[in-house]
């Protein structure tokens, strides 16, 4: 589940593990003055950050698996540093964190947006980022992925403010795509799944060597755009895999190898 996690208190954590919901998601998108810059509160300027690093503690308590997303670009990535050695002293570098890529949907002109084929050296930086501070998923060999995202699946849906359910985040607030809303559960269900895989196979995609990694990248951007929205990896795979021998034979020589995990 991804949330802001500004509402998650001991209580919600239990009624999430009743529903077997064990895995979440939250936005941290840098040190405080930076993430509250991004992410405020409808009626004002408080301070977010630290009532979500405090919900993230009761999270650990309570035996959450949570995955911290970072959403970088060109003007907060020097702020991410500082987010690592604050969940450090907080003793909450036992979570996954995830640097997420910034796309423009909007076709605004967002001149801070990180190209794709720079990124890689954005991630390979946080990567150092992450052993210095003593966070563990700083593996950089990709792996399979089944599905792209939640559009996909029959079991994934994204829901707005005011209760309507979309099958894709890049939908949010285009009411045209809402397949229903919560306080009224009119959900159609023969649209829960809104993407179609066919798509992948009748263009180049097919023949990419790739594919089982990026699943054919986003949908909702090729439908729109034409745009193929290829992973990192098409780019970079050969320094990829070098930098993560690397890496893999420091871990051996001092023996914290991990297996990649």
């Amino acid at each position: 589940m991804i949330t802001n996690g500004y509402l998650l208190n001991n209580k919600l954590c239990e009624t999430l593990k009743k529903l077997n919901i064990n895995n979440i998601q939250i936005t941290l998108d840098g040190e405080p003055k930076v993430h509250n810059a991004r992410r405020k509160l409808r009626n004002g300027n408080q301070d977010t950050f630290n009532v979500i690093l405090e919900n993230l503690k009761i999270a650990k308590k309570e035996n959450l698996n949570v995955n911290i997303r970072i959403n970088i670009d060109t003007n907060n990535f020097i702020s991410s540093e500082r987010l690592l050695k604050i969940l450090q002293d907080n003793d909450l570098n036992n979570f996954n964190i995830d640097l997420g890529y910034i796309e423009n949907f909007n076709d605004l002109n967002c001149s801070n947006i990180i190209k794709k084929k720079d990124f890689f050296n954005y991630r390979l930086n946080f990567n150092n980022k992450l052993l210095k501070y003593g966070f563990k998923n700083s593996n950089l060999y990709p792996k399979q992925n089944i599905l792209f995202c939640g559009a996909y699946s029959e079991q994934s849906f994204v829901i707005n403010w005011n209760g309507d359910i979309y099958k894709c985040w890049s939908d949010i607030g285009n009411k045209k795509s809402s397949i229903g809303n919560i306080n009224i559960n009119n959900l159609k269900i023969l649209e829960n799944k809104k993407y179609d895989l066919n798509y992948i196979f009748q263009s180049e995609c097919s023949s990419c060597n790739i594919l089982p990694i990026c699943s054919g990248g986003c949908p909702h951007l090729y439908l729109k755009e034409n745009d193929r929205n290829c992973s990192i990896y098409k780019f970079k795979l050969k320094e990829i895999l070098q930098e993560q021998i690397l890496k893999s034979e420091k871990e051996v020589k001092n023996g914290s190898y991990n297996n990649g995990k």
